[in-house]
Order: structure tokens, then C-alpha cells, then sequence
């Protein structure tokens, strides 16, 4: 199980270091992607720790030193174990912030986001291969919630809709059960060979993970029911 800090490539031209998060146990990391042969996207900008943050640039120097060039920092949604290091990262590097306009209005006034993203946006990464990402809206889990999917290698960067260790937290302030199990078989129906998730190792199997999903969350609701008739 992926837990420590070690940088992995997921799929082709999708690296992933892992960063310390005040996250739900028991992860303990989320996982920031960078993506692109050439020109590159920072997905997850997650930890605000220093020590972190310094292992963040250092990581992307590195990247950079071998022919990189990060064009932006990229949101999944706002939750704070994902968007820790947005800002200082914005004014380290230079380079704008994307999200949803629904994840922009629910940041603070510290962090600017300098492009919002729409469901069908298309993220061409000019490289050798050069890699295009669309983008898809996923609320459930947060109202702004994007994921990003690979047509080459049919990953999907998929943040806090499904995890490789623990659960999702569906709540009532920015929860919505509903549009969360739309959300999962919409990324279902997308038919993506890998969930790479914000938390844990990457799912290689996700139609029976979402469809697992799925069936857990309708299972709960019934017993809830059940409970209330008695």
C-alpha cells in the first residue's frame, strides 16, 4: 500500500509524490500529480507544511531540470488537505491557479484562482507524446469537484470521489449523496482504466471499485430506512 512519501509514475507521464496532509486517517498523504511529457499541470497543490512544500519544488526542479514546464497548479475541489500549499505555491512559481468557479467561491480570499474549469474542457499538454486531459465535474463529495482523465492511458485523476485507503466522507455542508452517486456512475460509464485517487495507491480496477461504491452507499440508505420504519 502506497502510504510513504516516495515519488512513483502512475501512468505514463503521470508522477505522483505523496505529501503530508492533515487528512482523515488512516491516510496520513495526499498526492499531488504532475502531468505532461513537456508542458506540465500540478494536480493537488495539497500540503502547506514547509518541509513538504520544499520537497514539492525541489520535486518539480527536478522535472524542470529534465525538460518540464509547469504551465499551472490545478484544484480538485477546496477541502484543505488539498489545497495547503495553492497559494504559497502560486507565488513561488509563478504560474496561475485553475478550479471550478463552485471550489473558487469556497476558498478563502488568500487564494486566487486565475482560470475556472468546465466540465468538457480539454487540458492539451504540448510534449513527446504530447497528453490532453478532460476534464469532468464530479459533485458529491464538494460541489466543485473535478476529475481529469487521460485519452491515452485512460487514467483518471480522480481526488476525493474514491480512496486506495479509507473512505469518503459525503457531508451536509458541502456534501450531496445524490449528485455523489451520479458523479460515480458518470465516471463509471467514462470506463477508465485506472483511478489514481488523492489518498492511497492507484485502483487498478475501477469499474468494480465504483460499482462496489455504489452498491455500499444504496446498502446503507436501505438499513436507514429500515431503521426508521421500525
Amino acid at each position: 500500500m502506497q502510504l510513504d512519501s516516495a515519488e512513483y509514475e502512475a501512468a505514463p507521464g503521470i508522477h505522483v509524490l505523496p505529501v503530508r496532509t492533515p487528512t482523515l486517517p488512516p491516510a496520513t498523504h495526499t498526492n499531488s500529480y504532475l502531468v505532461g511529457h513537456g508542458v506540465q499541470l500540478l494536480i493537488e497543490p495539497a500540503s502547506g507544511e514547509a518541509e513538504e512544500l520544499r520537497r514539492t519544488v525541489e520535486w518539480l526542479a527536478r522535472h524542470r531540470e529534465a525538460g518540464g514546464r509547469l504551465a499551472a497548479l490545478v484544484l480538485t475541489h477546496h477541502h484543505a488537505d488539498h489545497i495547503g500549499g495553492a497559494a504559497r505555491l502560486r507565488d513561488l512559481l509563478g504560474v496561475p491557479l485553475w478550479a471550478h468557479e463552485a471550489t473558487a467561491r469556497r476558498l478563502g480570499s488568500g487564494v486566487v484562482v486565475d482560470r475556472f474549469l468546465e466540465a468538457g474542457d480539454q487540458l492539451d499538454l504540448p510534449g513527446d507524446p504530447s497528453m490532453s486531459l478532460e476534464v469532468l465535474h464530479t459533485p458529491g463529495h464538494a460541489p466543485g469537484h473535478l476529475c481529469f482523465l487521460d485519452s491515452v492511458s485512460g487514467a483518471m485523476i480522480a481526488g476525493d470521489m474514491v480512496a486506495g485507503v479509507g473512505t469518503i466522507l459525503v457531508e451536509p455542508v458541502d456534501g450531496d449523496m445524490q449528485l455523489y452517486l451520479e458523479s460515480l456512475a458518470y465516471m463509471a460509464s467514462r470506463a477508465p482504466r485506472l483511478l489514481l485517487p488523492a489518498h492511497g495507491p492507484v485502483i487498478d480496477e475501477p469499474r468494480r471499485l465504483l460499482d462496489y461504491y455504489i452498491r455500499h452507499r444504496h446498502e446503507r440508505e436501505a438499513r436507514i430506512l429500515e431503521a426508521l420504519r421500525a
